[in-house]
């Protein structure tokens, strides 16, 4: 098999796992001011 699949999943999950964090701090600066 491609690994271009494995390496496509692996990005699309670091992506939002990385996407996820910053909207979470985001959201929890947005509400301590």
């Amino acid at each position: 098999m491609c690994h271009c699949i494995w390496k496509g999943i692996i990005l699309k999950y670091y992506l939002g796992a990385i996407l996820g964090f910053v909207y979470h701090r985001f959201k929890t600066l947005t509400e301590l001011t």
